[in-house]
């Protein structure tokens, strides 16, 4: 209690009949728990209950143990809570209003030992992070990103940008805002961890949200080659209202969708080159296999299922082209076997590298 009355002094002043200080009063629940911890036996505080109603108690014992210093108290009560944590299913087993009181309770004392592992087993929970809402993924990224747990933050980015390549119920700008919270400021500011990290789900977030303007924007049932299929096509990206983007993040919008369509629109003029198979003699390469596959490609970019996905899914658009060219009954009898799996294999390639070069398509460079 010396400690109170130093502080007391230190920031109120010395005591006087106007300024008395003030005592914190346990509450009932708070006292009758103190009560049991000072007349427990030795083999009831070893073997204490991993269930709900112990927890509840810890955080009692917690919260008297911090307004009257009770050390040995506030030890006990932790090293309790963290076992609770670490050492049995009660994480799993709780429900999700008891996990959302737990991490409170872990942040208000500073157990952030405990702390740590809590968050790290709600984020690898698949059930409950498929189910939370975006603002409580907004509250475990911040909660990761505060107290440097950059391993779970991983877990957490992860499991979001699922949820968002998904496009199932998942909002994107949630996503965005978060992700440029931590990468828009100055560079002194920066966290090289943290914006490894909120890169990719910025990334992805904007791919998404591009992609279900995209969606409205242009028409369905393009089907053919036409000069109104092709207008309809390239039709400029409306944007519908979207009050919580700032311009600039409207401006990386425009400029990742100018990028897609622009790349998509040269990939299908001009087909990938064809590897030769070693099983395939020059001569036959040259005037069969690469003619077959040019000829193909071309064909293949304007039949109706590619025409019906929107110009600036380039990922989208290679894989279905993939496809597309996989079915292809004149690919089969036409091209060496080696050298059609080899034109295959690059599309998926392909794939790959623009998949992790999408966060240059949103780059603010000039």
């Amino acid at each position: 209690m010396a400690d109170v009355l130093d502080d007391h002094i230190k920031y109120s002043g010395s005591l006087s009949e106007r300024n008395p200080m003030v005592h914190v009063s346990p509450t009932l629940e708070e006292y009758r728990a103190f009560l049991w911890w000072s007349y427990a036996s030795d083999e009831e505080l070893k073997v204490y209950p991993h269930e709900q109603h112990g927890v509840d108690r810890l955080y009692l014992l917690l919260s008297i143990a911090s307004k009257y210093y009770f050390d040995a108290l506030e030890t006990w009560a932790h090293l309790n809570l963290h076992s609770t944590v670490s050492k049995t299913d009660y994480i799993e087993r709780c429900s999700d209003d008891s996990r959302t009181l737990l991490t409170q309770k872990c942040i208000e004392h500073h157990l952030f030992d405990t702390l740590s592992i809590v968050v790290h087993d709600i984020a690898q929970n698949e059930a409950h992070m498929d189910s939370i809402s975006s603002a409580e993924l907004v509250e475990l990224v911040e909660t990761c990103i505060k107290y440097r747990f950059l391993d779970t933050l991983s877990i957490v980015v992860e499991k979001w940008c699922r949820r968002l390549e998904a496009k199932a119920d998942t909002p994107s700008v949630p996503a965005i805002l978060i992700a440029d919270k931590y990468l828009d400021v100055e560079e002194h500011e920066r966290d090289a961890g943290v914006c490894k990290r909120m890169l990719t789900l910025r990334t992805v977030a904007y791919y998404i949200h591009l992609q279900l303007m995209a969606e409205r924007t242009q028409p369905s049932g393009l089907s053919s080659h036409s000069d109104h299929d092709l207008a309809a096509r390239c039709a400029p990206l409306h944007l519908p209202p979207e009050p919580k983007l700032n311009s600039k993040q409207i401006m990386r919008l425009l400029r990742g969708y100018w990028s897609f369509t622009s790349v998509w629109e040269r990939l299908r003029l001009k087909p990938t080159p064809l590897p030769r198979a070693s099983s395939c003699s020059a001569e036959h390469h040259e005037k069969i296999c690469v003619k077959a596959w040019e000829h193909e490609w071309l064909s293949a970019c304007g039949w109706q299922r590619i025409l019906g996905i929107n110009g600036a899914d380039l990922l989208g658009l290679i894989e279905c082209l993939r496809d597309q060219l996989n079915g292809d009954e004149e690919l089969k009898e036409k091209l060496n076997d080696g050298c059609r799996m080899l034109g295959l294999d690059g599309l998926v390639e392909l794939k790959a590298r623009t998949k992790e070069g999408l966060v240059d398509h949103f780059s603010d460079a000039a």
